[in-house]
């Protein structure tokens, strides 16, 4: 008799424990991973003196420009993902849309390549090579970010489609 008590409390808490799993999966928002605050390149480098008032004004500048840049991308994309159940956009405007796009993130790329060589520039041998290990530190962590994010939302976004059944 206990033992039968003891699997209808048991399948009651696996059936609630399954059922909040569903819900934070379907409900929860999926928002790129973040990854708190930015170090700054004059800590990473170990910068003193002008050079490093320098390269901290020119990240305020980067940093601020680059984030504006990332807003409008995401304006963007936004815009591009309702138009598709919008009736009157031609392929004339999805264009355009796709256009300005991709022109954000070339400018995005140029000012984050421009902004490199600035502070390149203002380094000594020593402090140029810790700056390569730090781009290309960063560029791997971006590389899986992006990996992860793209195998996350193609797992959620077939894990959503309806079954044809």
């Amino acid at each position: 008799m206990k033992t039968l008590q003891f699997y209808k409390i048991l399948v009651i808490v696996l059936v609630l424990l399954n059922a909040s799993t569903l819900f934070f999966l379907w409900k929860a928002p999926h928002h790129p991973p973040h990854h708190g605050p930015r170090k700054s390149l004059v800590e990473m480098l170990d910068l003193k003196g002008e050079a490093a008032s320098k390269i901290k004004k020119l990240e305020d500048v980067h940093f601020r420009d680059k984030d504006a840049l990332i807003n409008e991308s995401r304006q963007l994309h936004e815009k591009l993902f309702h138009s598709f159940n919008d009736q009157e956009k031609n392929s004339s405007d999805i264009h355009q849309l796709i256009d300005r796009i991709v022109e954000n993130q070339r400018e995005t790329e140029q000012m984050t390549f421009d902004y490199f060589k600035e502070v390149d520039a203002l380094c000594n041998a020593e402090q140029k090579e810790k700056l390569q290990e730090v781009i290309h530190h960063a560029y791997r962590d971006w590389e899986t970010d992006r990996k992860s994010t793209r195998l996350n939302s193609s797992h959620l976004k077939l894990s959503r489609m309806p079954s044809s059944a």
